[in-house]
């Protein structure tokens, strides 16, 4: 490494207030101008954030919404004063209206809801599964639905 020229100042004598100009001309060694930028750049005064940076903030603290205004949110009425649901004939949930939910009470526990469900027939449709993804399976299916003719009539 080349000595540094004399009328250099020691890279550690620098302050935010020093010159550091002379550090930059071409005849300084890279080595040292670096040296010299970095004691530059230390200065706490280069690390101020001026509020442009988007991806600043430690995204890894929960940042609760408070409780006020999660009760202002129209999600916050389902889970603070849920309104009363049943099933109609063709067994679809529905809101009760207000009229008939004052009217009626809720049922006293889950049990007792449960039991307010209409019975659903085992035979129904949605019931039977479906072989509509397997061909040869859905030929099957209907081969044996079907009923075989009487002995007396096969070809």
């Amino acid at each position: 490494m080349p000595a540094p020229p004399a009328d250099l100042p020691a890279v550690e004598s620098l302050s935010f207030d020093s010159d550091f100009s002379l550090f930059l001309q071409p005849k300084v060694d890279e080595q040292l101008r670096r040296q010299a930028l970095k004691r530059l750049f230390s200065d706490p005064r280069f690390n101020v954030m001026d509020g442009l940076d988007v991806y600043i903030d430690d995204y890894g603290k929960p940042d609760p919404i408070a409780p006020e205004l999660v009760r202002q949110l129209v999600q916050g009425r389902y889970l603070f004063d849920p309104p009363q649901t049943r099933v109609n004939a063709q067994g679809v949930v529905e809101d009760v209206p207000p009229d008939e939910a004052a009217a009626v009470p809720p049922p006293a526990d889950a049990v007792a809801a449960a039991s307010a469900l209409p019975e659903v027939p085992h035979d129904t449709p949605a019931a039977i599964p479906s072989t509509a993804s397997d061909p040869a399976a859905a030929a099957e299916g209907s081969a044996a639905a079907q009923p075989s003719p009487p002995a007396d009539r096969l070809p």
